[in-house]
C-alpha cells in the first residue's frame, strides 16, 4: 500500500467532519441517531432469521399454533395460504428461522440419463453456482451421487443438485428421491 501524498490526506477527516456537520445541521440528535443505530444492529444479531413473536408467518387459533407453509404466490393473508400446524413442537414457533419459501428451488422431476462417455455431458451439468473453482474436464471428473437399486445403478451429478437439491426417480416403477 502506498503512503499518501499531503494533499491526499486532507480530504478523510474533512468528509466525517462535514458529516457530522450535516446531521447537526438536520436537526439530528447525535447521541440518539447513534444510540437507535447500535439497536437495530443488536436486533438484526439476536433475530438472525428467526420469526418474532408478532410475525404475521405465526398464527394462534384457540390453544394450536400454525406456520405459514407458503407458496410464495400466497402470503399470509391470503385464503389460499398454506399453514403447518405447529401445536406440541418442542420449542416455540418464534424460534424457527424461515427458509426461502416452498417451491422455490423446482426439483428435477422427469430426469434425462445419458451414458458416461458422452461427450455432451460436460455441457448438461455445468458448473456448480457454490463450487465455482471445481471445474470438471473430463467425465470422468464429474463429481455424483450413486444410487443402487437392484440391477439399476444411476449416477445424479452433484452441480445439477447444486442447482435442484432433488431428483425425483422412479427405479423398476417405484418413487425415489435423490436429495443433495
Amino acid at each position: 500500500m502506498r503512503s499518501l501524498r499531503r494533499t491526499e490526506r486532507w480530504w478523510r477527516p474533512t468528509v466525517a467532519v462535514a458529516s457530522v456537520i450535516v446531521l447537526i445541521i438536520a436537526g439530528v440528535n447525535l447521541r440518539q441517531f447513534f444510540t437507535e443505530a447500535a439497536q437495530a444492529d443488536d436486533n438484526l444479531r439476536q433475530t438472525r432469521g428467526r420469526l418474532l413473536s408478532r410475525d404475521p408467518r405465526i398464527r394462534k387459533q384457540g390453544d394450536h399454533t400454525f406456520v405459514w407453509a407458503g407458496p410464495r404466490a400466497h402470503p399470509p393473508g391470503d385464503e389460499k395460504a398454506q399453514w403447518f400446524d405447529f401445536t406440541g413442537a418442542p420449542f416455540p414457533a418464534n424460534e424457527l428461522q424461515f427458509g426461502i419459501g416452498m417451491d422455490s428451488i423446482r426439483a428435477i422431476d422427469d430426469p434425462l440419463f445419458v451414458k458416461p462417455s458422452d461427450p455432451r455431458l460436460l455441457t448438461y451439468v455445468g458448473r456448480s453456482p457454490y463450487r465455482r473453482d471445481e471445474v470438471a474436464r473430463t467425465n470422468d471428473e464429474i463429481r455424483v451421487i450413486g444410487v443402487v437399486q437392484g440391477k439399476i445403478a444411476r449416477a445424479y451429478p452433484i452441480a445439477l443438485l447444486d442447482r435442484h437439491e432433488v431428483v425425483n426417480d422412479r427405479f423398476e416403477g417405484k418413487p425415489v428421491a435423490v436429495g443433495w
